[in-house]
């Protein structure tokens, strides 16, 4: 995966009623204790960070949206709300080395839970 097509791919996204901003080591002051719900991880399977500094580090890691061997770009976008800016949850993308996204996920704070962000809207 080329590096710089890694990063082209996380750019930021704008919807009619979210923002998404490509995640970096900074969001993790922002979204650690959010991140701290239970009910949270209740249907998925991942566990909470330890502590901020934990988060940090992880995401700093993937700054370079590259998995450790180049093979597939990841993508994270700390998902905003555009009335207020308030974090509403994350989301990421595994893309592989023929541009396929081969993994989709989010997570979304249970305060915002059936709000319709991850409703798919017929057109």
């Amino acid at each position: 995966m080329d590096p710089k097509l890694a990063i082209s791919f996380n750019a930021p996204v704008e919807t009619e009623h979210l923002l998404l901003e490509p995640i970096t080591s900074m969001h993790a002051d922002v979204l650690f204790e959010y991140m701290q719900d239970q009910e949270i991880y209740r249907l998925i399977s991942a566990v909470p960070p330890t502590n901020v500094q934990c988060l940090r580090d992880f995401w700093a890691r993937v700054e370079s949206r590259l998995s450790p061997d180049g093979t597939h770009a990841w993508l994270n976008w700390a998902v905003r709300k555009k009335c207020d800016g308030s974090y509403v949850g994350r989301f990421d993308v595994e893309v592989d080395s023929s541009n396929v996204a081969t993994n989709v996920g989010y997570l979304f704070f249970p305060a915002h839970w059936g709000k319709g962000y991850a409703t798919l809207h017929p057109a």
